[in-house]
């Protein structure tokens, strides 16, 4: 998914990827996934769980970050 942050866009924007719904057992389960935050306006990645209907925000990251992962 590309979320473009510069103009034209405006503040208060948002997007939202859903996965399918994941029936886990009473293991720990482990999300992986890979982002960019790059440029000066942008906001908040926030990643939720949702149990009968109740979103828990489960981590976030705000601002910008350049990251660089050697190969």
């Amino acid at each position: 998914m590309y979320i473009e942050t510069s103009a034209p866009q405006t503040r208060g924007q948002k997007a939202q990827l859903l996965s399918p719904i994941y029936s886990g057992t009473n293991q720990p389960s482990c999300l992986k996934f890979w982002y960019s935050m790059f440029g000066q306006s942008m906001g908040t990645l926030n990643v939720y769980t949702i149990i009968g209907g109740t979103y828990t925000q489960v981590w976030n990251k705000s601002g910008y970050y350049l990251v660089y992962v050697p190969g």
